[in-house]
């Protein structure tokens, strides 16, 4: 048995399971946005603040975990699990492939993920942006030239003066 090999193994895991609440956040998040629900938005943003706290530490860990199941096995200095997949035995190797995998996949479909929330609330300020300044142009007059000949411009501007539409 590797040294550190048995504690890397569960804070990869613990890893997984944490990205993995990330999705489900990610999916609410999504809801909330196409639901228009400012309010669980909100609560979401916090508990996907907190998971991300989280999963910082866990990558800090791994760090550690890394270096020192590296160390180990005589490559000093090691940042990657791949380099140690190499090294270790049958059993090991075979439980961090699959951890391995189930990490690359699940940050695959986080990614995605993001994307899609990001796109949708891209689109979403876009057309406040555009009804903003449709309205503007609708309410604020056009310069024009006034009694005496001279130009008038109009007054004003539309402004967002409440998160809610």
């Amino acid at each position: 048995m590797t040294a550190g090999i048995d504690e890397l193994i569960m804070t990869l895991q613990e890893k997984g399971a944490l990205l993995d609440d990330m999705h489900r956040l990610l999916e609410e998040e999504q809801s909330c946005i196409t639901a228009l629900d400012l309010a669980r938005l909100e609560t979401n943003q916090a508990e996907i603040d907190d998971a991300m706290a989280r999963l910082e530490r866990l990558n800090g860990d791994c760090k550690v975990l890394l270096a020192k199941a590296g160390t180990a096995l005589g490559l000093e200095g090691n940042d990657r699990l791949s380099p140690l997949i190499a090294r270790i035995s049958v059993r090991e190797r075979t439980v961090l492939q699959g951890v391995q995998d189930n990490l690359t996949s699940s940050t695959t479909e986080l990614d995605t993920l993001l994307s899609r929330n990001r796109n949708l609330l891209q689109d979403s300020l876009g057309l406040v942006g555009r009804s903003l300044k449709f309205f503007n142009n609708v309410f604020n007059n056009a310069a024009t030239y006034g009694e005496a000949g001279t130009l008038r411009t109009g007054s004003g501007g539309a402004r967002l003066v409440c998160k809610e539409i």
